[in-house]
């Protein structure tokens, strides 16, 4: 079985960098520079396995693009993160999730390993609140929702290893219903 590809969407600056090398190095970086398109390979130990994943970092730029639908479609996990202190980027994660959709030839994208993450959750001054993000997540976007910190790196690998458990046990049966067919 190949790597599982874990696709990062979101608008510009919302730290989805510097969220993957708190994953894969627990490192930050607080120096800005935008990503064009940024693809490495890691380990993340899933279900008690290390497991070679491959993380793909997108820009902010180029939404619906026939590059970035390639993605989407070929990725098993897709984390859509957004900004506490920008709620633009929490606007625009319903469109993402639409976009993500569309890729997968869904009607919904609630039925895909989808993530939404609310970094820098260490900030005082905040323009999403807790309560209101949860809320959205559950009722409006029908998603998994967790808040992180990159800055910290508090709270980064518990929701991408669950999104690669589901996408797992997805994969899996997928592939149990088509040999018995």
């Amino acid at each position: 079985m190949s790597s599982p590809k874990v696709l990062f969407l979101g608008s510009g600056g919302v730290g989805k960098t510097n969220i993957i090398y708190q994953l894969l190095c627990s490192s930050f970086h607080d120096r800005y520079w935008p990503s064009v398109l940024d693809h490495c390979v890691g380990y993340l130990r899933v279900r008690r396995r290390a497991t070679e994943v491959e993380i793909i970092d997108t820009s902010g730029l180029f939404p619906n693009s026939l590059s970035r639908r390639l993605m989407i479609a070929r990725s098993r996990v897709v984390v859509i993160v957004y900004a506490v202190d920008n709620r633009a980027s929490f606007y625009n994660v319903a469109s993402v999730l639409r976009e993500v959709a569309e890729a997968k030839q869904a009607k919904s994208h609630q039925n895909l390993p989808v993530v939404v993450l609310g970094n820098k959750s260490d900030l005082v001054d905040r323009e999403v609140g807790r309560a209101e993000a949860a809320v959205v997540a559950k009722y409006e976007w029908s998603v998994a929702h967790y808040e992180v910190s990159a800055l910290e790196g508090w709270n980064i690998e518990r929701p991408i290893i669950k999104a690669l458990e589901r996408a797992t046990d997805r994969h899996s049966n997928a592939r149990r219903w088509s040999t018995v067919m």
